[in-house]
C-alpha cells in the first residue's frame, strides 16, 4: 500500500466537504472551486505517487462517494429544510380592482414629489402628480388611472 494514499484520500474528502458546503451554506463559488480543485489534486496525486491501479481505485471511489453524498443530501430532505415555504398573496396592481374613478377626491397621504401616496376613502394608493409637488394633507382629485398608479392634481 502506498504511503501517500492516505494523503490523497484526505484531499478528496476535504474537497467533497467544501463542495457540499458550497451548495448548502457558502455562496460565491470559491469553496466549490477550491473543493473541486482538491478532489482533482487528490486523484492526480494518487495516480502519480501510487500507480495506475491505486489511482483508478481512488477515482472510482471518489465518483461513488460524490454520487452517494449527493444522494444522501437529497434523501435527507435538506433542500426542503432550506427552501422558502411562504406564499405571496399580494398583487402589484390592486388599483385595477378598486372602485376609483376619475373625479374622485382624496387627500395626499404623504408628499407627492411627483410620486407618493393618496388616501381615497379607506384605501391608500400610489399616485402621481401631473402638476407641481403636492404636500401631505392637501386635497387631490383623480384625473385618470394608469396600470400602476392614480394620476392626481390638487383640488
Amino acid at each position: 500500500m502506498c504511503a501517500s494514499l492516505l494523503l490523497s484520500v484526505v484531499f478528496i474528502l476535504a474537497g467533497i466537504v467544501l463542495c457540499l458546503l458550497e451548495v448548502l451554506v457558502l455562496p460565491g463559488l470559491i469553496a466549490g472551486l477550491l473543493g473541486l480543485g482538491l478532489i482533482v489534486f487528490g486523484i492526480v496525486h494518487a495516480y502519480m505517487n501510487c500507480g495506475i491501479d491505486a489511482g483508478t481505485w481512488i477515482l472510482i471511489g471518489t465518483i461513488v462517494l460524490c454520487v452517494l453524498s449527493v444522494w444522501l443530501l437529497y434523501k435527507s430532505r435538506t433542500w426542503k429544510k432550506l427552501s422558502l415555504k411562504t406564499e405571496v398573496n399580494g398583487r402589484v396592481n390592486e388599483l385595477v380592482s378598486g372602485n376609483i374613478q376619475p373625479g374622485d377626491t382624496g387627500v395626499a397621504f404623504n408628499r407627492l414629489g411627483p410620486v407618493g401616496k393618496v388616501k381615497i376613502g379607506d384605501k391608500i394608493l400610489d399616485a402621481r402628480s401631473i402638476g407641481p409637488y403636492i404636500d401631505s394633507g392637501t386635497e387631490v382629485i383623480v384625473v385618470s388611472l394608469s396600470e400602476q398608479y392614480l394620476i392626481v392634481e390638487p383640488k
